[in-house]
């Protein structure tokens, strides 16, 4: 099981975000859309970031140009504002 990487809890594999950088290079796994926004004000140095929702056999997937783009989507409240 993965942590998330903000808060450090059990990331579900049935319902949680996963950032990818496009490279393939990192990952990084989130329990709840909002730990995406803290998480990227930390300033991880990412550039075309893909950010997928995980829910059960689901899969969602949302292109950004920067970690700043996508902590600008996840602030406004994602896809469902």
């Amino acid at each position: 099981m993965t942590s998330c990487s903000w808060c450090g809890a059990d990331v579900d594999e049935g319902d949680s975000w996963r950032a990818y950088e496009a490279s393939g290079e990192r990952e990084a796994g989130f329990c709840r859309l909002e730990h995406v926004v803290p998480w990227a004000m930390k300033g991880p140095d990412w550039s075309e970031v893909v950010l997928v929702h995980h829910r059960a056999e689901h899969r969602i997937a949302e292109t950004f140009d920067s970690v700043d783009h996508m902590r600008e989507w996840a602030s406004a409240g994602g896809r469902w504002r």
